[in-house]
């Protein structure tokens, strides 16, 4: 059901486009924009329409914020489960602590699912292993994941479910760490969720339906209405599975859902609010292996031109970043509207051979913050002033797209946009300060640019005739060749011209289920 006409006013208008000007009002009518500027200029035709009137008192009207890359259903799934992330338990025993209380309240054989640890903020200093959650759970399954999502912990009775013992071998990229004197798992799985997720049930139709709704609604809360799912193994199952919820009413933005590699030409390229997004391609680095090899990756990539479709490609590290940039050299052309994703370390030459070769990068300012003390205890020397290059991948002509990888880290963009302005993490650490961008390039990443790498530019992600009425309200007033991310924060989100979200009225969130 379409929303009926709606006049915004008195607002300071932040177009994210510099061909369009602003103004202080704008008129939206069957959930697309119809006209902005001066408030007197458009009152005659909200008065003939019939609009509703929405006075924002002088605060600043933007563009509804776009995720370019997050992994819904997994975001959803981390709600519902144990939150065992930096800032909750800080050692192993934590951990234990609140995987034994789940146990006590759920019968034997029960998974447990657990989440958001970090070996690196543990007292212990390490990875817990399957004789840690026996301890807490010796009747329980439990699945204890890293907060990268690409490793996961064990225990005996899930091990066994899963069929995993000193006999099993490695999957092609995948590691198991194992004990030096026996050969036995000690839990601890690298790049292997394909085989755990064989065995994991999947949440309850409603225990999923309610979980995805928080998630959308935190997604709401800060200020985005378009998503893109990145997840590697989706095809036709998820698009379903995708449908379903929005027609449920549980998910409330626009999504599109990328096609993993190995499912390539599975889903349709479009359902009302659902749409096909690129390939997604998952290369796998394991110190000195990747998978899959160079040769393999050139073969993908011409599978995914030859059906004409573009591919995503996951690159993290520097060494994986020259194997993607080699494989998309081998193709022999530009690889306009190809992508890659994450770009955590990219050094000026491989800045330059992504602009060369027309790549757009999708990455994540929001990790600077959330994960940035952590990065640095990690980060070789001389990484520091190529890692999450913003400054650098702009200047040499690269179109840069936000994302938060949710649930690496939440979706607050907010948060995001400061941490690409300020470049500084959770303990105010500098995490690279040469590479900052302006507040206007920050605000573009999650806007302008993030609806082109996304290919739905001519929808959404500015303020523009014929656009899609999405918004978001900001509590501090904010202009073009002004802004500060510091302190600022969404009080309102608008969605096709319909208020779905006040940051007053966060009683609408309230009968969601909670983290614990």
């Amino acid at each position: 059901m379409t929303s009926p006409p709606l006049l915004i006013r008195n607002a300071r208008v932040l177009t994210s486009s510099p061909s369009q000007r602003g103004g202080d009002a704008v008129l939206v009518e069957g959930g697309l924009i119809i006209a902005l500027g001066p408030e007197a200029d458009l009152r005659a035709a909200a008065k003939a329409s019939r609009a509703e009137d929405l006075d924002l008192g002088g605060r600043t009207l933007a563009p509804a914020f776009l995720d370019a890359h997050l992994h819904l259903l997994g975001y959803a799934a981390s709600l519902v489960s144990l939150d065992c992330g930096q800032g909750v338990v800080a050692s192993i025993e934590d951990i234990n602590e609140r995987i034994r209380a789940r146990a006590q309240s759920l019968p034997p054989g029960a998974w447990i699912r657990a989440t958001g640890y970090d070996e690196g903020s543990l007292a212990e200093g390490r990875h817990p292993a399957r004789r840690d959650l026996d301890l807490a759970a010796p009747d329980n399954p439990v699945r204890l994941t890293h907060r990268s999502g690409h490793a996961c912990v064990l225990n005996s009775r899930a091990l066994a479910l899963a069929g995993i013992d000193a006999s099993t071998p490695e999957p092609p990229g995948g590691l198991m760490e194992r004990d030096l004197d026996s050969g036995e798992p000690t839990g601890l799985l690298i790049e292997m969720n394909d085989v755990v997720e064989r065995v994991v049930p999947p949440l309850e139709k409603s225990e999923l339906k309610a979980a995805v709704s928080e998630a959308s609604g935190r997604l709401l809360a800060s200020g985005i209405t378009c998503i893109q799912d990145a997840t590697h193994t989706n095809g036709a199952a998820e698009w379903a599975l995708f449908e379903g919820l929005i027609e449920d009413g549980a998910l409330r933005q626009t999504v599109s859902v990328m096609e993993g590699a190995d499912r390539l030409g599975e889903m349709p390229e479009r359902s009302g609010r659902l749409r096909r997004g690129p390939v997604k391609v998952m290369p796998r680095e394991l110190e000195h292996e990747f998978y899959p090899s160079a040769a393999e990756l050139v073969t993908i990539l011409q599978r995914i031109e030859a059906a004409g479709r573009k591919a995503a490609v996951h690159a993290v590290t520097r060494r994986g970043l020259d194997v993607v940039l080699d494989a998309f050299e081998t193709l022999g052309r530009r690889a306009n509207g190809h992508r890659i994703e994450h770009c955590g370390v990219c050094s000026p030459a491989q800045a330059a051979r992504i602009a060369r070769l027309g790549l757009t990068v999708v990455t994540q300012p929001g990790f600077l913050y959330s994960n940035g003390d952590l990065m640095l205890r990690r980060l070789p020397a001389g990484d520091l002033s190529d890692l999450y290059p913003l400054r650098g991948l702009l200047d040499a002509g690269v179109l840069v797209a936000g994302s938060s990888d949710a649930p690496v880290v939440e979706p607050d963009v907010i948060a995001a946009l400061r941490a690409a302005q300020e470049r500084r993490s959770r303990s105010g650490q500098d995490m690279g300060a040469a590479q900052a961008v302006s507040p206007t390039e920050a605000l573009a990443m999650f806007t302008s640019s993030a609806a082109l790498a996304l290919g739905v530019e001519h929808e959404r992600g500015a303020i523009a005739p014929g656009l899609a009425g999405d918004f978001v309200v900001l509590n501090q007033q904010l202009s073009e060749d002004s802004a500060v991310w510091e302190g600022m924060a969404v009080e309102m989100t608008i969605q096709a011209g319909e208020v779905v979200y006040e940051a007053a009225r966060p009683s609408s969130l309230a009968s969601q289920p909670q983290r614990e």
